[in-house]
């Protein structure tokens, strides 16, 4: 009877598996031929691997991929740092008010590709704050803005990351907080810990767990 059950359920799901299936299984097969030396539309019909072997002598590889792990480090860092402490600073007003809990989940429903969008509305050069900075006289003209997007540093990338990661560690560190309770440290307080202290041996070692479960 089991058995039975267990067949047609994967029988009712075969469809849209196979769906998704041949989509992703097919989308991986042509992006291998094609980077092997195989995409007829160019005439190119020979399976190569000199694609791969021409890595070693491409600086631009390299150079993409440590501008790639400079952002990610810092947007990890600076998204730990800033949720942590969003979460610890909103921790007695969550409490009382399920409306913290609401405004942190609305960034988590943008996609990124959206929230990079918004983000250059708002901090291009022709942005919002460039035009409103312009309007109080700050700078002279919008062009004076500092380039925060399409910069060499990525700050409008490392910022669209944080946008969209912080409130999320927040989240999961009030959840953390909530569930623990401040028993550890009010007996920390009551043994003559000062708040560095309690912070320090108390709060972050315990608040850690939430920010490695989310990476």
């Amino acid at each position: 009877m089991l058995l039975n059950f267990t067949v047609r359920r994967w029988l009712m799901l075969a469809p849209a598996l196979a769906v998704i299936g041949v989509l992703f299984a097919g989308g991986l097969a042509l992006a291998a031929s094609q980077s092997l030396g195989y995409f007829a539309p160019t005439g190119e019909n020979a399976l190569t691997l000199r694609h791969y072997l021409s890595f070693g002598d491409d600086r631009e590889i390299y150079a993409s991929l440590w501008l790639t792990v400079k952002l990610a480090t810092a947007a990890t860092v600076i998204s730990a740092v800033a949720g942590s402490a969003l979460a610890l600073g909103l921790r007695e007003v969550a409490r009382r008010s399920l409306t913290i809990n609401l405004l942190l989940q609305i960034p988590l429903s943008v996609p990124h590709l959206a929230m990079a969008g918004a983000l250059i509305t708002v901090i291009a050069p022709s942005g919002l704050l460039a035009r409103g900075a312009y309007a109080l006289g700050f700078i002279q003209q919008p062009a004076d803005f500092p380039a925060l997007i399409s910069d060499r540093y990525g700050a409008g990338i490392v910022l669209s990351y944080v946008l969209k990661e912080a409130p999320f560690i927040a989240l999961m560190t009030l959840a953390l907080l909530a569930r623990l309770g401040d028993k550890y440290e009010q007996a920390a307080r009551v043994l003559g810990a000062s708040a560095w202290q309690r912070f320090r041996h108390v709060t972050l070692p315990l608040v850690a767990p939430a920010r490695l479960e989310d990476h």
